[in-house]
């Protein structure tokens, strides 16, 4: 019987197994059921894509209400506070962040006390945010006290500042109305106080503009305004203004800025108290030498416009610089240095402080270099509150890492001389001088008359000033030697000593800069009789601003010196038997001269003729003993 190929297989009884294959034979590899893992992995990305979508919208949710809401504003405020750990507080009175807000009592200090610390009374603001196109609109932005505290510096620098390639801004802005009514700034011991500040500029993002309306400052009023444009190579114009009053007098200064960011140009016009002057500088702000060019010219400079407490004078400045060839410039700079320097070192061979230093390797690149001049057309003593300068003289070089000074020659009153130079590089320099002649009785009435001549040193080395001297007169069996070194921390006196005679005094120890004025210092005199430095002249007369001396105080000070003296003889009853009648020998006498000088430049005073008595009339020459 034949069976069909194509017939199926009979069908198996439940409950059979099914055959099996042959023996020796792999059964066949059956395909395993597949795995959906792209519909699984689709279903992931989706699920992730719309939770970011939700925190998105819940972020841009929490951000319009803090930036719209006065309750969201609030919290955001508050987690400022807390995510600064104490270096933010505050209080919000008000405001959106979005429209504008109002702070009082706000703060902002350091951590570790040596950051910059600030404290603002209250800020109230007003500002908006516009589209099409982008536009940021200060109305106003009112500031009352802002006291800040700055903190130590860091070591700046020396390389350049490197000029910008785009000052343009990604949107228009608008400062309308900006004002802060003090500022007070601190640093160290020193106080800078500034007040009435309004300010307001503008900008389409290329082109700026900026106003200083009014700013008070300790010597007057200053006015600004710029102009800026944001494209390379940036040009730039604008004005500078000042005008104040210094002892009931005008003083006026103007200035004008043209020229890029890169190169610089500012001419400065002053006027008042009897000053003229002009002056233009030529800038790069971004080279490796700032100073490009500079001429100054000022007639009748009084330093007590800048400073009241300063002395009185009438100088006249002038000063040249240009650019020079660096190599030239270095080699004839270091040339006049060294000259000037030999005659110091040839005539004080004793001289121990300070030693030797190596020249100063002249610096590669651009250079600028000219000379200065001023003359003093009213020299006098410091007791009188004038400037003991008659002329000064000198050569200067700067570069891009030296500035320094040769040639230099100083006079001063009474034929005595100041030479030498020195150098700065950053932080570090040198200023070695020459003195001779130096009368201390022409700066001080009270100081004996001297003729000091020996070196002066002065180091400059980061925060570390010192000053190392031996000046000696040997026809008075005068000398002055030590060292000074003032630091952040102290003054030091290093083996001090000065000797009049065969007597000496010699200090060392430290004046502390603390709360307490710590100080330690060790004296050691022998034989020392300060007298020896003093002078037995009377007090000069100081001189006002209008040249007129001031004789009312001048008489009473002559006055209390004199009773002084004459007062002076109850101190020497205490003294030794053997010394009481020398002292009050000595002491009457030097008040019988001070009286007698202080009765001979009195006038005498008017007679008052008493009622009733006829006046007698004067003798007529020819009629003799004839009476009215």
């Amino acid at each position: 019987m034949t069976t069909d190929v194509t017939d199926p297989p009979p069908a198996q009884p439940p409950g059979a197994t099914p055959p099996g294959p042959p023996d020796g034979q792999q059964p066949p590899d059956t395909p395993p059921p597949k795995r959906r893992w792209g519909r699984l992995l689709l279903k992931t990305i989706a699920g992730t894509v719309i939770m970011l979508v939700l925190l998105a919208v819940l972020a841009l949710g929490l951000l319009y209400g803090a930036l719209t809401t006065e309750r969201g504003t609030a919290y955001a405020w508050h987690a400022a506070v807390k995510l600064l750990g104490g270096r933010l507080a505050g209080t919000l009175d008000g405001g959106t962040l979005a429209q504008g807000v109002q702070l009082r009592d706000v703060r902002w200090r350091s951590l570790d006390g040596n950051g910059t610390d600030i404290q603002i009374d209250r800020v109230a603001g007003s500002w908006a945010l516009a589209r099409e196109p982008w536009r940021f609109t200060i109305d106003y932005l009112h500031v009352g006290t802002i006291e800040a505290r700055v903190g130590p510096s860091s070591p700046s620098s020396n390389e350049p500042m490197k000029l910008p390639q785009d000052l343009q801004l990604p949107m228009q802005l608008e400062l309308r109305d900006v004002r802060v009514e003090r500022l007070l700034l601190h640093q160290g011991a020193s106080t800078t106080e500034l007040s009435s500040f309004a300010f307001h500029g503008r900008s389409d993002g290329r082109h700026h503009e900026a106003a200083i309306d009014r700013l008070e400052t300790p010597f007057g009023a200053l006015t600004a305004a710029a102009k800026l444009d944001g494209v390379q190579p940036f040009p730039l114009t604008g004005e500078v203004g000042y005008a104040g009053k210094v002892n009931d007098e005008a003083v006026q200064v103007a200035g004008h800025l043209s020229g890029t960011l890169e190169q610089l140009v500012a001419e400065l016009d002053a006027s008042g108290m009897k000053l003229a002057g002009h002056a233009r500088v030529e800038a790069a702000p971004f080279a490796a030498v700032p100073l490009q060019r500079a001429t100054l010219s000022f007639d009748h400079v009084n330093p007590q416009a800048f400073a009241p407490g300063a002395p009185l004078a009438d100088l006249a400045v002038r000063a040249e610089l240009q650019p020079v060839e660096s190599g030239a410039a270095s080699t004839a700079h270091a040339a006049s240095a060294a000259s000037a320097a030999e005659p110091s070192a040839a005539s004080h061979p004793h001289h121990v402080f300070g030693g030797h230093h190596a020249p100063v390797e002249p610096a590669a690149g651009f250079a600028v270099a000219g000379h200065i001049s001023i003359v003093n057309a009213k020299a006098g003593a410091i007791d009188q509150k004038l400037l003991p300068l008659i002329d000064a003289n000198a050569d200067v070089r700067l570069d891009a890492h030296t500035q320094s000074i040769a040639n230099l020659n100083v006079r001063l009153v009474r034929n005595a001389t100041l030479t030498g130079g020195g150098t700065l590089s950053g932080r570090h320099g040198q200023l070695d001088l020459n003195v001779a002649r130096l009368d201390l009785n022409a700066l001080q009435a009270t100081v004996r008359p001297t003729q000091l001549s020996g070196p002066i040193s002065i180091r400059l080395n980061d925060d570390i000033q010192s000053l190392t001297l031996d000046l000696a007169d040997p026809a008075a069996a005068l000398r002055a030697q030590g060292k000074i070194t003032f630091d952040p921390a102290r003054i030091s006196f290093n083996d001090v000593r000065v000797t009049s005679g065969r007597g000496r005094i010699n200090l060392s120890g430290a004046l502390k800069h603390d709360a307490n004025s710590t100080y330690n210092l060790k004296a050691q005199l022998t034989d020392f009789d300060p007298l020896s430095l003093t002078s037995q002249m009377p007090a000069r007369t100081p001189v006002t601003s209008s040249g007129a001396p001031a004789a009312s105080g001048a008489r009473s000070e002559r006055q209390a010196q004199a009773a002084a003296l004459a007062g002076s003889t109850a101190g020497a009853k205490s003294a030794a038997p053997g010394d009481q009648a020398a002292a009050i020998a000595k002491n009457t006498a030097q008040a019988a001269v001070q009286t007698e000088v202080l009765e001979r430049r009195t006038p005498a005073p008017p007679r008052i003729a008493q009622p009733g008595a006829r006046p007698r009339a004067r003798p007529h020459p020819r009629a003799g003993s004839r009476r009215a």
